[in-house]
């Protein structure tokens, strides 16, 4: 008998584990959009959708260059990505480090690569890309469509600015919404 209560017990540990790992994921996603610092980024024209991986949008952000005096790591490898914002509120690039130096800045971890154009061309400096991990978002697949085609609409209008609201704390970050001049796009799609 006493096997018994020793296996329920074991049981209701294990489904207990069970439900804080989703319970801590759903918690820490969360804590970035309430206590993060929240930064706009200006988008460029959308990718098409994937069949293959669901329904999002592919994002292509402006703020994804940076200029460097020389490439130290040749290849695609992960860095910090320190972040500020411009004049206008727009997210740009402060610097990119190999470990979290700089303390009381924002940053986020990205997967980067370096354009090196060799000796010929000595007059270009070469470019760190960045590719961001929140570089899709998420939405109803019923709007996708819809929500797409508007986007490529506006960002063809020079007078509209597009951009995403990210929200950003400790090297994490979320994605909150796509706005147009301060108008959420599933508003947009709607009218």
């Amino acid at each position: 008998m006493k096997s018994a209560k020793w296996v329920i017990l074991l049981f209701g540990i294990l489904a207990l584990v069970q439900l804080m790992v989703p319970a801590k994921m759903i918690l820490d996603s969360e804590t970035v959009i309430s206590e993060g610092s929240l930064f706009l980024f200006k988008l460029r024209p959308i990718d098409p959708n994937d069949p293959f991986r669901g329904k999002y949008m592919t994002l292509s952000f402006e703020a994804d260059e940076f200029t460097i005096d020389t490439c130290a790591t040749v290849g695609r490898y992960n860095a910090y990505v320190y972040l500020k914002s411009d004049a206008e509120g727009f997210a740009t690039i402060q610097s990119v480090e190999s470990s979290t130096t700089l303390r009381g800045t924002d940053y986020v971890k990205a997967s980067v690569y370096c354009d090196y154009y060799g000796p010929v061309n000595k007059l270009k400096k070469p470019k760190l890309h960045v590719q961001y991990s929140f570089n899709r978002y998420y939405m109803n697949e019923l709007n996708i469509s819809s929500a797409e085609d508007k986007v490529r609409e506006l960002l063809r209008d020079t007078t509209v600015t597009i951009y995403g609201e990210v929200f950003i704390k400790s090297g994490h970050a979320r994605i909150q919404s796509i706005k147009s001049n301060g108008e959420d796009i599933l508003d947009l799609i709607q009218e």
